[in-house]
């Protein structure tokens, strides 16, 4: 996206010419290239976008002022590494929501945490041992490590399957599982059918804390069928 600054004070451009958009935005005068709307409107959006609204509603309407103002401060206190790698802060409805999503989206509306997490920081995230069994397509979570059993909830969506040329896949997880898991910690997260040889997966996790009320940072792992 770029920038336009227009010569001698002059007009503001808005509309599309050709493959490029011109429009207004918080910073001025923006250009970008233009791409076609997708929203197919699956179920999966449609739970997504029904727990993004009542996130948003809890947020204004059941929020008290003091629960609001301690998201704020955990958000300030509690850096965050954006898809660029740079260190940045969100805001506390941004921390609200985001540590609400899972939840809610599996549990209902029930399952909402309103206060803030009770000290500044992200807990790690687990690290999992997952497998993939090419002769039948089932992805497992077998193992958690750093992790107290009993204390956490956790979530985990897997990709669709990707050509081995791929190097990195960040959208498009599907097929989203929460457990409180237990040992012996082996879940099937997703059952493909025969998968050939050399073709990648990425499995997406993190987890939430009960006792602290703190959601991990959310990583993402490779997996190659032999």
């Amino acid at each position: 996206m770029a920038r336009v600054i227009a010569p001698y004070g002059g007009g503001t451009l808005v509309g599309k010419l050709g493959s490029v958009v011109a429009q207004r935005g918080p910073f001025g005068n923006v250009l970008r290239t233009f791409s076609k709307p997708v929203n197919p409107n699956t179920t999966q959006q449609q739970t997504v976008k029904i727990a993004m609204q009542f996130l948003s509603r809890t947020w204004e309407r059941d929020l008290s002022q003091t629960q609001r103002k301690d998201w704020n401060d955990y958000g300030r206190q509690t850096p965050m590494t954006n898809d660029r790698g740079q260190e940045v802060f969100y805001s506390g409805r941004n921390h609200f929501i985001r540590t609400n999503s899972n939840p809610v989206r599996t549990m209902g509306p029930g399952a909402v945490v309103l206060d803030a997490p009770i000290t500044p920081g992200i807990i790690a995230p687990a690290l999992p041992l997952l497998t993939v069994n090419p002769g039948n397509g089932d992805v497992l979570l077998i193992q958690l490590d750093q992790v107290t059993p009993g204390d956490f909830r956790w979530y985990s969506s897997v990709s669709p399957l990707q050509n081995a040329a791929t190097n990195f896949y960040k959208k498009g997880f599907t097929n989203f599982r929460s457990v409180n898991v237990a040992p012996p910690p082996t879940r099937l997260l997703k059952t493909f059918g025969p998968i050939p040889s050399g073709t990648k997966i990425f499995v997406r996790h993190s987890h939430f804390q009960p006792s602290t009320r703190k959601l991990s940072a959310a990583i993402i792992e490779e997996l190659i069928t032999p």
